[in-house]
């Protein structure tokens, strides 16, 4: 439909526009869904963004509890290195024991990505053993993937992550720390 430029309102049928002024339409149309788009994304992007950022800094209260009922469904699966997939209850006791065990655990993001519904990450994580007299920082590089889901509050929650890396210089260290003690 088209609006006659005589009266202003009507629709008139007979005009057209110019082939020039339908290339502008056009590019205008494209340059402003692109823009949308765009937006649109990088809002996506920086929720992301935002729920990976508190999901660490969450885990580095090394309070379990509050950590995965913020940012786990109740039915969450863990693939943690190559052990057996744990769900539910027996993903937040498993962290309730090993967050026993820490003083430390940060997460830096080395970088991410967004496919829906998973979040990719690589990132390098600092843990420090509980009551270590020589502070001993150890760095373990780490990859995870993390499977998203919206709650019925649009609450972004983890319903499966996926974590590789070798911990066994953490475990390591908690050993030697354990037979010091003994």
């Amino acid at each position: 439909m088209f609006i006659n430029k005589r009266t202003n309102c009507q629709p008139c049928q007979t005009e057209r526009p110019s082939p020039q002024n339908l290339r502008l339409l056009l590019s205008y149309s494209k340059t402003l869904s692109v823009e949308i788009m765009s937006e649109l994304e990088d809002l996506s992007r920086a929720r992301i963004q935002e729920w990976l950022e508190g999901y660490h800094r969450s885990s580095a209260t090394l309070d379990a509890t509050k950590w995965c009922s913020e940012y786990m469904t109740d039915d969450t699966e863990l693939q943690y290195a190559n052990n057996p997939v744990t769900k539910g209850q027996e993903v937040r006791d498993m962290f309730a024991q090993v967050f026993l065990q820490l003083d430390l655990m940060e997460h830096e993001i080395v970088y991410f990505d967004y496919v829906a519904p998973r979040i990719y990450q690589a990132a390098r994580i600092r843990y420090r053993v509980k009551g270590d007299m020589s502070e001993q920082e150890i760095v373990i590089q780490g990859f995870a993937t993390f499977y998203l889901q919206e709650d019925e509050d649009k609450v972004l929650k983890c319903s499966r992550a996926e974590v590789y890396l070798d911990p066994s210089p953490l475990f390591a260290r908690i050993a030697e720390k354990a037979n010091v003690d003994a």
